[in-house]
């Protein structure tokens, strides 16, 4: 289980008055036996008061298979330095879960005009012959990546959205896996209108995989191999990468190949990885190789592997790393009390040797007491121009909840050197309310900036909340900048309910790495306010007992998190950090649900027993990556609730 997960206490009220309330005059041993009553499981912990239901709708219909629709009409009002619009586009997401067939879904806002919406249908888990399993999806999806694509590794190998087909069919018994997907690739423009933005050209994928281990259940030392190959057709090499830009940029067909190998065995791992690409262009070709090797137990992980990146590698017209050949090792030690990790880059540009340098990073964490702990990291890097970053943080419980300090610095390429002290506290509340609040000082040279952050959440009813954020601050890369959101939640009636957001934003995004493998980024800039109001309506029928992966009336309990931007990377959610909308999560690999514009999520009914949540890389948006293998094992319990966070952080 990850540090992000916690689960309330239970209740033991039902067993203490049953033992206070036996009675003043003892009975006979059969006589009670005679008296007793079957036991009775009373109190359920942790759900809301019910309420008559001539105010809430109608009775739910428990027959038939679990099936469940949601409607939504979205209106957003938007005002862009560009092009001001309104729009209305009306939300669906519906669910069927069939015996024979798997779970069927399908989601996305209907557009109103060409190019608006993002309607995706899905299908998962639908049994076949010989022990096959398949998985489909059509609409919005992102191109097929073998899961050796996706092990944690030094290089990033990147995926497409595309508007398309995506289909994937496994045999778990004998460790086999195979995928495809076909479309045009793009992107959504989350920032207003949510508009689907595509190149023009086609992307075609194909991966193939086996893997026994899948199937084996024994610790036995076992080898695994895959293959990814992924084109792009009349594509277009521009920075942006949209069909607007290649009315004036040539159309090139851009092919790559993937391909690896791995030995595991319970204390080591090793897994070579192998990239070509081809551009039609100048026919020219590209390689890249790379090894990535671990070993060590939970308390002490070590990696180590070395890399050769020629200039211009790109993954079927995607960026990635390249003009790099270099080593890297990593360490952690892990404690109870302490913890430490770093690691180190040796490399160089292998079209022009004398350029080498390094990259190092380090951060320790020491829990002084159950009262005190203090955090330090220090990212250098000495290649193709200087930089650093640093920071100190201390935490500690104080009487009115849990606060902390933070100084941080840095200094990137030829920009000038910023300091930041921030001061932040996350405040013991009413329960159903909650209160995060920051403010820092920052120097960027001779200017000084004085900055505030403010999360709040508070109920005003049985049926409705509020909600606010607000985060100012200074940097050297994109200057002042301001982001305002305010939300009003309703619930109107058992299966109606309204959601509104206000959100301001002014300035630029800060967007920058010190990593020299970290892929392009650009500054984001934003300046532009939004008004978003949702009326939902929520139904439900069937058998919804059965909880998500389990059996019919065998009860469960609830997962729900949050997905946040965890900027400085201290692994926990500040005052000033957003949550990331629209993300993907998953349950067991088989259900998925959004974040919403909190980035918060639920799975209100989870089958008792172990599970696997996760987030998916590809899902992201640049510059934001998941932390460590991006999953969760957590053990759900009968009536009770996990609370399961993911950090995501920037690639560095």
């Amino acid at each position: 289980m990850t540090p992000g997960c916690r689960r309330p206490a239970g209740s033991l009220g039902v067993a203490l008055a049953m033992a206070m309330c036996g009675g003043a005059k003892a009975q006979p041993a059969s006589a009670q036996a005679e008296l007793a009553e079957p036991y009775q499981d009373r109190v359920l912990v942790d759900l809301p008061p019910d309420t008559p239901s001539a105010d809430r709708g109608t009775a739910h219909n428990p027959a038939g298979w679990p099936r469940m629709v949601r409607l939504e009409s979205r209106w957003r009002k938007t005002a862009p330095v560009e092009q001001p619009r309104s729009q209305q586009n009306p939300y669906l997401y519906g669910l069927l879960e069939t015996p024979n067939l798997g779970a069927i879904s399908i989601d996305g806002e209907i557009g109103p005009g060409q190019g608006l919406g993002s309607l995706t249908l899905r299908q998962s888990d639908m049994p076949l012959a010989n022990g096959w399993w398949a998985n489909h999806e059509a609409g919005f999806v992102y191109t097929t990546g073998v899961p050796l694509s996706r092990k944690p590794s030094r290089v990033y190998v990147p995926s497409a959205l595309i508007r398309g087909v995506r289909g994937e069919w496994t045999q778990p018994g004998q460790g086999f896996l195979a995928q495809a997907s076909i479309g045009e690739p793009g992107r959504i423009d989350t920032l207003g209108n949510n508009e689907f933005r595509g190149t023009g050209s086609g992307r075609v994928a194909v991966g193939l995989q086996w893997d026994p281990l899948v199937a084996s259940a024994s610790t036995r030392a076992t080898w695994a191999a895959a293959v990814q190959m992924e084109s792009e057709h009349a594509g277009s090499m521009t920075p942006t990468h949209l069909a607007s830009d290649q009315k004036t940029n040539p159309r090139i067909n851009t092919d790559s190949v993937f391909m690896a190998a791995r030995h595991e065995a319970p204390d080591n791992r090793i897994q070579v990885n192998a990239l070509r690409s081809l551009g039609n262009a100048e026919r020219t070709s590209t390689q890249g190789l790379w090894l990535d090797s671990s070993w060590g137990g939970d308390r002490q992980p070590q990696s180590a592997g070395l890399y050769w990146l020629e200039p211009g590698l790109n993954w079927a017209g995607l960026p990635m790393a390249n003009d790099l050949a270099g080593v890297y090792v990593r360490r952690a030690w892990r404690a109870r009390e302490w913890s430490a990790e770093g690691s180190m880059d040796w490399l160089r540009s292998i079209e022009q040797p004398q350029r080498q340098g390094y990259y190092a990073t380090g951060a320790a964490r020491w829990r002084l007491n159950k009262f005190h702990q203090i955090g330090a990291g220090l990212s250098v890097r000495r290649y193709a121009g200087a930089g650093w970053s640093s920071f100190l943080d201390w935490r500690w419980k104080n009487p009115w909840g849990l606060g902390g300090v933070r100084w941080d610095q840095s200094k990137v390429e030829a920009q000038s050197r910023e300091q930041q002290l921030t001061f932040d506290q996350d405040w013991d509340v009413t329960r159903g309310w909650g209160l995060m609040t920051s403010f820092s000082l920052a120097r960027v040279d001779q200017e000084t900036h004085l900055g505030a952050g403010l999360n709040l959440a508070m109920p005003l009813s049985s049926y409705a909340s509020a909600r606010a954020s607000l985060n100012s601050g200074l940097n050297g890369t994109s200057g002042q900048h301001l982001n305002l959101a305010l939300g009003l939640n309703w619930r109107v009636m058992r299966d109606w309910s309204l959601d509104a957001q206000y959100t301001r934003y002014s300035g630029k995004m800060p967007m920058f790495s010190l990593d020299p493998l970290a892929p392009p980024l650009t500054p984001l800039k934003l300046n532009n306010w939004s008004l978003y109001v949702v009326l939902r309506f929520e139904w439900q029928a069937g058998s919804t007992v059965a909880p998500l992966g389990g059996r019919l009336r065998e009860g469960g309990g609830r997962i729900k998190g949050t997905v946040y931007m965890d900027a400085n990377r201290n692994g926990r959610r500040d005052a000033d950090e957003q949550g990331a909308e629209g993300v993907p999560v998953y349950l067991d690999n088989r259900y998925m649900v959004r974040t919403d514009a909190q980035g918060q999520y639920e799975f209100s009914l989870v089958a008792a027993g172990t599970h696997i949540v996760s987030i998916r890389n590809e899902s992201l948006p640049l510059p934001w990556g998941i932390v460590g293998d991006g999953q969760a094992r957590v053990n759900v319990v009968l009536r009770e609730g996990l609370t399961v966070d993911f950090p995501i952080q920037p690639t560095e």
